[in-house]
């Protein structure tokens, strides 16, 4: 067996030991962040450049995402899993700065807003590991 393929596998089998909550949690909030993100480019492609146009699509977006459980739809197979959490992990690196640029037109307002989604996803992180031990 060659070197990449046992680092890949190794890999699958870490995330797969991971709590479900967890990997769910990642790939919500990813899900969180690029569902808002493409209403917003539809909004923005349809010609509307209006923020507060920008922002309603982005509530819509949250909501959307909201509620869906992610614990039941999430992949059996620890490779699925591993493609799901990796692409999601990818996707939350990408999208806080392109959501905030589609919402707001300034760069110092574009800077603010995707500190403040970054800092949300921390807590987030933070709270899901806070609370890994209440049912």
């Amino acid at each position: 067996m060659d070197l990449i393929r046992e680092l890949f596998e190794s890999y699958c089998r870490w995330v797969a030991a991971w709590d479900a909550r967890t990997s769910s949690l990642i790939v919500h909030a990813a899900l969180l962040l690029a569902a808002p993100a493409a209403i917003c480019v539809f909004a923005f492609r349809a010609g509307s450049r209006a923020p507060a146009i920008q922002v309603l699509a982005a509530v819509v977006g949250v909501l959307f995402a909201a509620g869906i459980q992610m614990e039941r739809r999430m992949p059996a197979s620890p490779v699925g899993l591993a493609w799901a959490v990796t692409l999601s992990l990818v996707l939350l690196l990408i999208l806080p700065r392109g959501l905030a640029f589609l919402i707001a037109r300034r760069r110092g307002t574009q800077r603010i807003l995707s500190l403040l989604f970054y800092l949300g996803l921390l807590g987030l992180l933070l709270a899901n590991l806070a609370w890994k031990g209440k049912p």
